[in-house]
C-alpha cells in the first residue's frame, strides 16, 4: 500500500532471489551498495536459518523505533525461503504500510515458494545472471515459460508431451527453479501459473508422480487463464 509522501522507492518493498543458499548477506549487500547506498542496513537471519514469526515480530518492534527517525534503514530479511506460514502472514502487515525512511528487502533463493501476497507486494529483483542462457538449452524449459504467458496456446495432447519432458528431466527441480525465476522478470506478473509451478517443485521434493504432478499443474494453468 502506498502512503501519501512516502518516497517513491521506499513504497514497495524489495525481494531479492539469488542462486544458492549461503551468500544472502553477501549479494544483498552488493545490491543495496549499488542500488540505496544512502541506507544504513541491518541484517536479520543472516545465518540463513529457519525463520520464526519470533523475527518479524522483532522487525516490526525495531521498524516502530525508526517511525521518527530520519536516518534511513534498510532491513535486510536473509533465508525467506525458509519463512514459516505464520512469519510471512505477520510480514504482510509490514509490506503494506512501510514505515517512513524504512526499506524492506527480502532475500530467498531461486524456487522459493513465498505466499504470493508477499511477491505481489514487492519489486522482484533476480541477481541470477545465467538464467537467460540456461533457458537457452533446453526446449522444454522454453516451451514451458512459454505456455504459462500464453497458456491457451497448447493444447492438452501438447501438455501432456511437455508434462512427459519434465518426468525425463534428471535435473527437473534445478530447471523449473529456473523457469520460475524468469516468468518473475516477464509482465505481467503470472501469479497463479507461479504458484502452480512451485506447487509442482514441492510435491517433485516429496517423490510425486512427477508425469502427473505436472500435468495437473499444466492443466489447472491452462484452466485458470
Amino acid at each position: 500500500m502506498r502512503k501519501k509522501g512516502f518516497e517513491t522507492d521506499l513504497s514497495i518493498s524489495v525481494l531479492l532471489t539469488v542462486p544458492d543458499n549461503g551468500a544472502h548477506k553477501e549479494k544483498a549487500q552488493k545490491y543495496l551498495a549499488e542500488n540505496y547506498g544512502n541506507f544504513q542496513p541491518i541484517f536479520l537471519n543472516e545465518d540463513e536459518e529457519n525463520f520464526p514469526i519470533a523475527l518479524i515480530r522483532e522487525l516490526i518492534k525495531q521498524t516502530s523505533f525508526s517511525r521518527t527517525s530520519n536516518e534511513k534503514t534498510a532491513y535486510v530479511l536473509c533465508g525467506m525461503d525458509k519463512a514459516s506460514l505464520p512469519a510471512q502472514n505477520a510480514l504482510l502487515k509490514v509490506l503494506e504500510e512501510p514505515p517512513t525512511n524504512i526499506l524492506i528487502v527480502l532475500v530467498a533463493t531461486q524456487g522459493h515458494q513465498l505466499l504470493p501476497t508477499i511477491s505481489s507486494r514487492c519489486k522482484e529483483v533476480s541477481l541470477n545472471k545465467d538464467i537467460e542462457n540456461n533457458l537457452e538449452l533446453e526446449n522444454h524449459l522454453k516451451e514451458t515459460l512459454e505456455f504459462c504467458l500464453s497458456p491457451q496456446k497448447k493444447s492438452h495432447h501438447q501438455l501432456i508431451d511437455l508434462a512427459e519432458a519434465w518426468k525425463k528431466d534428471e535435473q527437473k527441480e534445478k530447471n523449473i527453479s529456473l523457469v520460475i525465476e524468469k516468468l518473475l522478470t516477464k509482465p505481467p506478473k503470472m501469479i497463479f501459473a507461479l504458484d502452480k509451478l512451485r506447487e509442482a517443485l514441492d510435491s517433485w521434493k516429496k517423490n510425486g508422480n512427477v508425469k502427473l504432478v505436472t500435468e495437473h499443474c499444466f492443466f489447472e494453468i491452462k484452466k485458470y487463464y
